[in-house]
């Protein structure tokens, strides 16, 4: 190889992980809600401190060089009769099939319901 050549590669040396990223978001969400009951006035700064704690551990714990990290997060209240019931997210987002993916994972109190996704795109 030549010195001083750019190599440009297509693919990202290592991949995301969507099961490393779940166990962390898991453990974020039920690190952070344990004992937590839902608060209107609350949860729209819970919401962002959350995100944004999923995304630097997903940063510092795994070696995502090139990759960009977009975390989000969920929180509804949960009433007696809504624990039997479902409550579902979706997303549909435009990206390389070969580079980029997602991971999701919940937390489930008698409280409250949270859904924690992180969309991991490569920088080309």
């Amino acid at each position: 190889m030549l010195p001083n050549v750019i190599v440009r590669r297509s693919f990202p040396f290592t991949q995301f992980d969507t099961t490393e990223a779940e166990r962390i978001i898991k453990k974020v969400l039920e690190d952070s809600l344990v004992g937590v009951t839902y608060n209107f006035d609350t949860f729209s700064e819970l919401t962002v401190q959350l995100s944004t704690k999923i995304k630097d551990t997903i940063k510092s714990e795994m070696y995502l060089p090139r990759y960009k990290i977009i975390a989000s997060v969920t929180l509804a209240q949960l009433s007696p009769l809504q624990q039997t019931g479902g409550i579902g997210t979706c997303s549909k987002p435009l990206w390389n099939e070969n580079t980029d993916n997602c991971a999701q994972a919940s937390y489930v109190s008698p409280h409250l319901y949270a859904t924690g996704v992180v969309y991991a795109a490569y920088y080309y």
